[in-house]
């Protein structure tokens, strides 16, 4: 039996998912009388991953259902069965198997478990734009007059097309909705042109000294740089420090890495804080980090390292 397993490991490695989805399947059937619960519960789930690389979600599903009941303390299959779930687009389900994972897994790596929290946060915010676009659709269906007021949406100012005449509830709703939209871009307006702080207030929430947070000095190279991070994302980890702000340690550590982690970002990290240095000598008034080049500078950076890498994107685990 465990030979036949073996085997039918060094097929799925080899990247022969059929053939390693039939010793499986025979060994769940010759073997059951001899099986432990483990064991049973590591072959459903080996054969479920085979099922994920056949784009077979709805069975590699099965799969991690029936290796939960065969063991309860078997707890991979929580992972495996979030992934199908999402791939199946039931990002409700996904993430309270993510969620059951993380609980019930305080034997996982720091990188394996980074990537697994991305992993639940990519399905949270699918979760979030999924209700989004059904309560939109909820709230068109609710008026009464929707196909009419489709219909007219590009008619002339007094609702009239073709003999229809748009409801008046309807014309009222969209013209107090027009001036609502009208309201909301004069006063955004009015606060860029007469706020003396507003590019200060734009810049502060993202300054931060990224040499600092790392505590390197700016002449550092990229490999002491790489290595004071490292040392800092582990001793600062949510899983392996538990100490009030740790957390947020461990974030600012990682955003500051992203940046200057990178030669060509770190460049343009470089070159923004000379800039943003000149900046302060203007003083009040807006000149200093205000509408010129600070507030430039801030969304630059924004657009620039918004997608920043990290070590943690390169690991995969089976």
């Amino acid at each position: 039996m465990r030979n036949r397993k073996r085997q039918a490991d060094e097929q799925y490695r080899s990247k022969n998912v059929d053939i390693a989805f039939r010793m499986y399947t025979q060994s769940l059937r010759v073997d059951a009388d001899v099986l432990t619960p483990r064991e049973r519960a590591t072959l459903y789930n080996n054969r479920a991953a085979c099922r994920m690389a056949q784009q077979r979600y709805e069975e590699a599903i099965r799969d991690c259902t029936e290796s939960r009941r065969a063991c309860k303390s078997f707890k991979k299959p929580y992972l495996r069965r979030a992934r199908g779930y999402v791939q199946q687009q039931r990002y409700r389900s996904a993430i309270s198997d993510y969620e059951n994972y993380l609980a019930h897994s305080s034997f996982l790596a720091m990188t394996e478990s980074y990537k697994v929290r991305q992993e639940l946060e990519a399905a949270k915010r699918l979760q979030r734009e999924r209700v989004e676009r059904e309560r939109a659709e909820r709230r068109r269906k609710r008026c009464d007059h929707a196909p009419c007021c489709e219909k007219l949406r590009s008619s002339d100012s007094f609702g009239f097309r073709g003999g229809h005449v748009l409801p008046n509830r309807c014309r009222r709703r969209e013209e107090e909705q027009r001036q609502r939209r009208r309201q909301q871009e004069y006063q955004e307006r009015f606060h860029r042109s007469h706020s003396y702080n507003y590019g200060q207030q734009q810049a502060a929430p993202s300054e931060q000294d990224h040499y600092k947070v790392l505590g390197v000095s700016k002449q550092a190279t990229q490999a002491q740089i790489k290595k004071a991070y490292h040392k800092l994302a582990l001793k600062y980890h949510p899983d392996k420090n538990k100490a009030a702000g740790a957390a947020e340690t461990f974030k600012k550590v990682n955003d500051a890495y992203q940046v200057v982690g990178d030669k060509e970002q770190r460049q343009q990290y470089d070159l923004q804080r000379e800039f943003g240095g000149m900046g302060g000598a203007f003083g009040g008034y807006g000149f200093g980090q205000g509408h010129g080049h600070g507030h430039g500078f801030h969304g630059a950076r924004q657009h620039s390292w918004g997608g920043g890498r990290s070590d943690f994107s390169d690991f995969g685990f089976f």
